[in-house]
C-alpha cells in the first residue's frame, strides 16, 4: 500500500502483485513517491515484472508507474492503448481488460476470469463509496460499469482502496443503490425548488468541511447532468429546476417537434393546460434562425442560428437525388484553431447541449418535410470539434437515431475529428456504428502540425492506428478527408505519403476543394491537380473520391455564413 493516506484515498492506494510463480504483474503502482518505489523493489526481489497495468490516470494510480517499470523492462499497459476485452499475459496469468467508465473516462478493470476475481480500481473500493465527480465523472456510465461487473459474477474484488471484498455480488449491489438513491435525493431536492448547484448541494448534504464540500458539489453537479439527459430536470444556466412533463407526454411532444411543430399551442394532443405550463416555462425550440443564404438552385441551404447566451452556429441541408444530409454543427466557434478554417478565426465560444445539436435536425427534417423530403443522412462536419463535446455528441447521436424521434439509422451519421485520440477508442467502445471521419490534410507531422494543430499532441501515425482500431471493432470504413490546398498538401510527394500512411487500412480518402476564405493565404488547387493528385492516391490502391463543391455562394465552408452576418452587425453598429 503506498503511503498516501487521505479523505480520498483512504489509508493509501493499493499496489496489487499478481502472480502465479516468478512472472508477475504489477497493477496500479501509485504515486511517485520515493519510499513506496524502494518498498515494491524489496518485495519483488527475484521476480520478473512482466507488464504493469494501470486502472486509471489519476494522481493516486498512475505517476509512480513509468520509474517503477523501466528497471524491470516492463511494459507499463493503460487506456486507450490497452482496449476493452484484450488479454494481458504475465507468466501463467491471463488478465482481462475490461473498459469500465464512470468514475473516470479511462478506467479499466483487470479480470482472472478462471478466479472470478476483479481488480476494480476506483469502480468500487473496500469501504464508502466512489467518487464519481464533474466534468470528468459519468453517472450513467458509472452504473453502466457497475451493471457490467455484476454480470461476470465474480466471487472476489481487489479494490484501489481498503481490504479485498469477498462479498463481491453484494458490495456491487450495495454502491448500485447508493448511487441511485442519491440521485433520487437529488432530483426530490430539485422538485422542492429550483437552484443552483451550490444550492442544492447545501441542501442535500448538509454543513460539510469547505474541502468535502467541493467534492460533494462536482458529485452533485454529475448527478444534474444525467438528470437532465434523462429529462426529468431542466438547465437554466447556473439553475437546475424540474421538467413539468412526465415522460410519456415528453414523447408526444418529441413526435411533435420532430413532425416540425414550432409552438406548443400546435400540439393538440397534449392537455391544454400543460401546453400553458410549457408555454410559460420554455420556448418549442431553443435556436432562433437568424440568417439564411441558399445555393445550387435551392438545392443547398444554410441556416445560421442563434443560442441562448448570443452565440450562433451554422448548419447546412444538401439535397440530392437520392437522399437529403444535414451538416450539423457540435460547438459555437472551435477550440483547434487550423489555419484554413473559417470558424477557427474567431474566438471559441461554448459547446453545445445535446438538445441544441439535435433541434438543428428537427428543422432541418421540418423544413425538407415541407418539400415532400425526408433528412437520411447527418454528417458532424460543421462548426467545432465534435470529439471536444464528446458527452453531448453521443448523446445527439443516440437522439437522432431513436426511432421514436428521428429514426436517422447511425450508418448514415458520419462523426468527424480533427483526431482526439482518447475520445475515438471511447466512441468504438459505445456500440452505436456511426462512419468515423478523419480531418486529415497532411500525412506527415511537420505540416500537419501547421494545419491541424492538435497534430502536435497527437501525432498523425497514431491517430491513423487509432482510428484503425475503431474499424477493426465497428467493420466501418473510415473516412479521410484532406482538403486541397494549392502548392501546400497536392503535391507527388504528399500522395507518397498518403499512400504509404492508409496502406492495408480500412479507408476512404475524400478529396475537398478548398472554400475560399477571406484573410487568409490558401487558396484551392485547379481541376488538373486535383484529377492528377486523386489518380496518384488511386494507383497506390486506395479508395478516393472528389467531394462535391456544394454551396460556394451560400458561405458553404464552416464559419463562413457566421463571419458575413458578425461583420454586417459590426459595420451597422449592432
Amino acid at each position: 500500500m503506498a503511503p498516501n493516506p487521505g479523505p480520498y484515498t483512504g489509508p493509501g492506494t493499493n499496489t496489487w502483485i499478481v502472480d502465479a510463480g516468478p512472472v508477475v504483474a504489477v497493477i496500479d503502482p501509485g504515486p511517485d513517491d520515493d519510499a513506496h518505489l524502494d518498498a515494491l523493489d524489496k518485495r519483488l526481489a527475484g521476480k520478473t515484472v512482466a507488464v504493469v497495468l494501470v486502472t486509471h490516470g489519476h494522481p493516486d494510480h498512475l505517476p509512480l508507474a513509468v520509474r517503477f517499470a523501466a528497471p524491470h523492462h516492463a511494459s507499463v499497459q493503460r487506456y486507450p492503448e490497452l482496449r476493452d476485452g484484450e488479454i494481458v499475459r504475465a507468466g501463467a496469468l491471463n488478465l482481462t481488460a475490461l473498459y469500465t467508465p464512470g468514475h473516470s473516462a479511462d478506467h479499466l478493470c483487470f479480470l482472472i476470469a478462471e478466479d472470478r476475481a476483479v481488480f476494480t480500481g476506483d469502480l468500487i473500493l473496500g469501504q464508502g463509496s466512489s467518487m464519481v465527480t464533474y466534468p470528468e465523472g459519468d453517472v450513467a456510465a458509472y452504473l453502466h460499469s457497475l451493471d457490467r461487473l455484476a454480470s461476470l459474477e465474480p466471487q472476489i474484488l481487489f479494490p484501489g482502496h481498503w481490504d479485498p471484498v469477498t462479498e463481491a455480488m453484494a458490495k456491487i449491489d450495495e454502491y448500485r443503490r447508493h448511487r441511485l438513491e442519491r440521485e433520487a435525493q437529488v432530483l426530490a431536492e430539485v422538485r422542492r425548488g429550483a437552484g443552483t448547484p451550490t444550492d442544492l448541494t447545501r441542501r442535500v448534504y448538509g454543513d460539510l468541511d469547505d474541502r468535502l464540500m467541493v467534492a460533494a458539489e462536482m458529485t452533485l453537479r454529475a448527478h444534474l447532468r444525467k438528470l437532465v439527459d434523462d429529462g426529468v430536470v431542466r438547465e437554466r444556466g447556473e439553475v437546475y429546476e424540474a421538467s413539468v412533463a412526465p415522460t410519456y407526454r415528453r414523447k408526444q411532444i418529441w413526435d411533435w417537434l420532430a413532425r416540425g411543430a414550432t409552438t406548443f399551442e400546435a400540439m393538440v394532443d397534449v392537455p391544454k393546460a400543460l401546453r400553458g405550463a410549457l408555454d410559460t416555462a420554455f420556448r418549442a425550440t431553443s435556436l432562433r434562425p437568424i440568417a439564411v443564404s441558399e445555393a445550387d438552385r435551392g438545392l443547398t441551404t444554410k441556416t445560421l442560428f442563434e443560442l441562448d447566451g448570443g452565440h450562433s452556429v451554422e448548419a447546412v441541408v444538401m439535397r440530392y437525388a437520392d437522399r437529403s444530409t444535414l451538416c450539423i454543427s457540435s460547438q459555437a466557434g472551435c477550440p483547434i484553431g487550423c489555419p484554413f478554417c473559417a470558424t477557427g478565426k474567431f474566438p471559441f465560444g461554448r459547446n453545445l447541449k445535446a438538445h441544441e445539436i439535435v433541434e438543428q435536425a428537427v428543422d432541418a427534417a421540418r423544413v425538407l418535410a415541407e418539400e415532400g423530403r425526408r433528412l437520411s443522412h447527418v454528417v458532424f462536419m460543421g462548426m467545432g470539434e465534435p470529439m471536444a463535446n464528446y458527452h453531448a455528441v453521443v448523446d445527439s447521436v443516440r437522439r437522432l437515431a431513436d426511432p421514436d424521434l428521428l429514426g436517422i439509422s447511425p450508418r448514415r451519421i458520419v462523426v468527424s475529428t480533427s483526431g482526439l485520440i482518447p475520445r475515438i477508442t471511447q466512441l468504438g467502445e459505445e456500440k452505436i456504428p456511426v462512419t468515423l471521419a478523419i480531418s486529415l490534410h497532411a500525412a506527415r507531422d511537420e505540416l500537419r502540425d501547421v494545419l491541424v494543430p492538435i497534430n502536435r499532441k497527437y501525432p498523425v501515425r497514431d491517430l491513423v492506428d487509432t482510428a484503425q482500431a475503431y474499424a477493426d471493432r465497428t467493420g466501418r470504413r473510415v473516412s479521410y478527408e484532406w482538403v486541397m490546398l494549392a502548392g501546400v498538401n497536392e503535391s507527388e510527394r504528399d500522395a507518397r505519403e498518403l499512400g504509404a500512411l492508409l496502406k492495408g487500412k480500412l479507408a476512404h480518402v475524400n478529396l475537398i476543394p478548398f472554400n475560399p476564405v477571406e484573410d487568409t493565404p490558401y487558396r484551392a488547387p485547379d481541376r488538373a491537380s486535383i484529377r492528377a493528385f486523386k489518380d496518384m492516391i488511386e494507383a497506390q490502391g486506395l479508395n478516393v473520391t472528389v467531394r462535391d463543391t456544394r454551396g460556394r455562394e451560400a458561405d458553404a465552408a464552416c464559419g463562413q455564413l457566421h463571419e458575413r452576418v458578425m461583420r454586417s452587425r459590426q459595420t451597422a453598429g449592432v
